[in-house]
C-alpha cells in the first residue's frame, strides 16, 4: 500500500513541477529584469559553468529558506 501512494504522490509531484516550471521559462522570457540580467551575461560573453549555476541554485534556495524560517518579512 505505501508504495501506491509513493508512487502517486511522485507523478502528481513531477507533474505540478513540471507545469510550474514551464510557467516560469515562459514567463521569465518576458520579465523585464530576467532580460536584462541575460542580456548581461551574453554581453559579457560570459559562460556559466555548470558549477556555478549550483552555487547560484544552492545560494538562492539558503537565502530563501532563512528568510522563512527566520521570519524576517514578518518584521517589515
Amino acid at each position: 500500500m505505501w508504495y501506491q501512494v509513493f508512487l502517486w504522490a511522485l507523478f502528481s509531484s513531477m507533474f505540478v513541477h513540471i507545469i510550474a516550471a514551464l510557467i516560469a521559462f515562459c514567463r521569465l522570457r518576458k520579465h523585464k529584469i530576467g532580460a536584462a540580467v541575460a542580456g548581461l551575461y551574453r554581453a559579457a560573453d560570459f559562460e556559466m559553468m555548470p558549477f556555478y549555476a549550483l552555487v547560484w541554485g544552492v545560494g538562492q534556495s539558503i537565502i530563501v529558506s532563512f528568510v522563512s524560517f527566520t521570519r524576517i518579512l514578518a518584521t517589515l
